[in-house]
């Protein structure tokens, strides 16, 4: 009587095992986005230089979207779609496509008599 216990206790731990293996090898796994994350990765080197540059302040300052889209869009070598917002306190935010879309955010202060503050958002995505 022992040994169809022990019999049978051992089938139910292969089957519990066997099940197990089979769930986890049933769903594949899935590859990681790494356009997005390159592009978010361009797009803030892209960003940093010109602020480095001192080209990013004095654009933003000046309310140039155009000017500042054409200086990113020649740094990410015209493959990217770039739009850019400039704003102070509320923003109206651009149509966007719905996937792969990568976001800067950067804020700009002045230290004069008069606070002036300055949001930059920028947008960049795949060209279609």
């Amino acid at each position: 009587m022992r040994a169809y216990l022990y019999t049978l206790e051992v089938l139910i731990a292969l089957s519990a095992v066997f099940i197990t293996i089979a769930l986890a090898m049933k769903f594949a796994p899935t590859k990681p986005n790494v356009e997005a994350s390159l592009l978010q990765l361009k797009l803030s080197e892209a960003v940093e230089y010109l602020e480095s540059a001192g080209k990013l302040r004095e654009l933003v300052y000046a309310g140039d979207e155009v000017g500042l889209e054409e200086e990113l869009e020649s740094l990410l070598e015209n493959l990217y779609e770039v739009e850019v917002v400039i704003c102070t306190t509320s923003c109206n935010l651009p149509e966007l496509p719905s996937t792969n879309v990568a976001e800067v955010t950067r804020y700009f202060a002045t230290n004069d008599s008069t606070y002036s503050f300055a949001k930059l958002i920028v947008y960049a995505w795949v060209r279609t």
